[in-house]
């Protein structure tokens, strides 16, 4: 993904929840993607396995040097699993309590 000058490519446009980056030797999945002024600042993966732990991290776009756009599929299940569930102040079926009574 160098084009003719050597730089790395900053692909903006094309990065999409479900996709995969590569970054330092690994293949990730795109949670989120994070935008500036119309541009991509960054993208939201699961952390590295090398760093032993979970949890997500940002991957700037000069980090990233392959992208897999998602399939169809990919990308109806990254969006399902990004939604967050309403946040209210009353109780309910499969509501999570966050104060104390």
């Amino acid at each position: 993904m160098l084009d003719e000058s050597g730089g790395v490519v900053t692909r903006t446009q094309d990065f999409e929840p479900g996709g995969q980056v590569f970054s330092r030797g690994e293949w990730l999945t795109i949670i989120r993607v994070n935008k500036s002024n119309g541009a991509v600042s960054s993208v939201t993966t699961p952390n590295y396995s090398f760093l032993g732990y979970s949890g997500t991290m940002k991957v700037t776009p000069d980090r990233i040097t392959d992208y897999k756009a998602p399939s169809a599929e990919e990308a109806a299940v990254a969006s399902q699993a990004a939604k967050r569930p309403p946040v209210v102040n009353y109780p309910g079926e499969g509501f999570r309590e966050m104060t104390k009574a």
